[in-house]
């Protein structure tokens, strides 16, 4: 729905967007404390129209270059391959991305890129890489907390060469918003990166797998209106 109507001649503004928790993560609705059940049928008459940014993300399939727009998040590494893997466990439910996230981890292995993130060149094995408009993706890890839906700015977090059992040690950080501080994790806002592999490396944009890089992700700022809850900022 977003690239549909992003990729219109409809202005943002005319357009509003009523977010449903029904999927496996909910991320997205997670970003703005979103009632469930028949309550969210409120906000059609009592909610905020909240403007917020989008991202872009290019690829490739087949050797030929794509761009998708994302509402949520984009990322390369773990959070591709977890992504990958879960296409074929759907049939489980909700319970399918927190097996797939188990069954991944034993079997990843982490990835040779180069990252230009405004200027910052980062080179070597990356664990993941996220870049995000919102706060939260992969079924409720608050990977970075303090971003902001509509500061025209991209939230990014690279997990670099992390092995297995640093992993498995702060995966509570992943969730409480502390991954940040770890040593080995760069953070940064920018308004657009590139990523060029060394090795094949999926990517992926709100929770779907999109092909593989080479990729530039960018900041599309104030392009989406949304209902939300008035006290979602509290």
């Amino acid at each position: 729905m977003v690239n549909g109507l992003s990729n219109s001649n409809i202005p943002a503004t005319e357009v509003e967007l009523l977010i449903v928790s029904a999927g496996t993560g909910n991320d997205f609705a997670r970003n703005y404390n979103m009632p469930r059940g028949n309550e969210i049928l409120d906000l059609i008459d009592n909610g905020d129209r909240h403007i917020q940014d989008l991202g872009t993300v290019t690829y490739q399939v087949d050797g030929e270059n794509q761009k998708s727009f994302f509402h949520n998040f984009a990322g390369a590494g773990f959070d591709s391959y977890v992504i990958k893997n879960n296409s074929n466990l759907k049939w489980l439910g909700a319970s399918s991305y927190m097996f797939s996230i188990f069954t991944s981890f034993l079997s990843y292995s982490n990835k040779h890129c180069l990252i230009n993130a405004g200027g910052d060149i980062i080179e070597g094995k990356i664990y993941m890489m996220l870049a995000s408009v919102g706060t939260y993706c992969g079924g409720g890890m608050r990977i970075n907390k303090n971003a902001v839906t509509d500061d025209g700015l991209l939230d990014l977090l690279i997990a670099r060469d992390i092995n297995k059992l640093d992993v498995a040690l702060n995966v509570s950080s992943l969730y409480n918003g502390s991954i940040s501080s770890h040593p080995k994790v760069y953070t940064r806002q920018v308004e657009q990166l590139s990523i060029i592999p060394k090795d094949i490396l999926s990517v992926e944009a709100d929770g779907e797998l999109l092909g593989i890089a080479p990729s530039e992700i960018k900041i599309v700022p104030k392009a989406l209106k949304v209902l939300i809850p008035r006290d979602f900022r509290s």
